[in-house]
């Protein structure tokens, strides 16, 4: 019998910055490092992530989302989904460095890939969303270097903010901006 997904009602951030197309990078843009710093929220059925994009010292992206389950899951769950969001985020909008450090609070991202079961699906689509993006550096005739960091939650309160603010959101009926995805 196959295994049925959730629907996920999703609540996006109005503060998710777009790189524009044809956005050209200064070489010290191309070559400074990328940090990601992604954070979670769970409860009740409710799982939030949020994630910032920042290179250069300027942050070029802010998202959260935050969706209901028929179950709560673990937060390490969220984090998986919030460090897979970010990258794909990267993925779409050309943007890498020689390296790309993801940084998280929790502790899922000490062990990464982690070897549970029930995260294996989104471990392999992280895996290879970090190996498209060194593919896509080289292809570029640079290395980028993917690693996944654990720091204090001090250090990602940005993302921390985000996570919380779409939790939030999803928790109070009245919110209207909500999509089925």
């Amino acid at each position: 019998m196959k295994k049925m997904e959730p629907k996920q009602v999703v609540c996006r951030s109005a503060g998710a910055m777009q790189m524009p197309e044809n956005a050209v990078m200064a070489d010290s843009q191309i070559s400074a490092e990328v940090l990601v710093y992604v954070d979670e929220s769970v409860g009740s059925g409710v799982v939030a992530y949020g994630f910032v994009v920042k290179k250069g010292g300027e942050t070029v992206a802010r998202e959260s989302v935050a969706f209901r389950m028929p179950y709560t899951p673990p937060a390490c769950f969220a984090t998986c989904r919030g460090i897979l969001a970010a990258l794909r985020w990267l993925l779409e909008h050309g943007v890498h460095g020689p390296r790309v450090r993801v940084i998280s609070d929790n502790n899922i991202v000490d062990g990464m890939p982690d070897q549970r079961r029930q995260f294996r699906r989104t471990r392999e689509s992280i895996s290879e969303a970090a190996d498209e993006l060194k593919r896509r550096a080289q292809a570029l005739g640079t290395d980028c270097e993917v690693t996944f960091e654990r720091m204090p939650r001090a250090l990602v309160a940005e993302a921390d903010r985000l996570a919380r603010t779409a939790f939030e959101r999803m928790e109070n009926p009245a919110v209207k901006k909500l999509e089925v995805v």
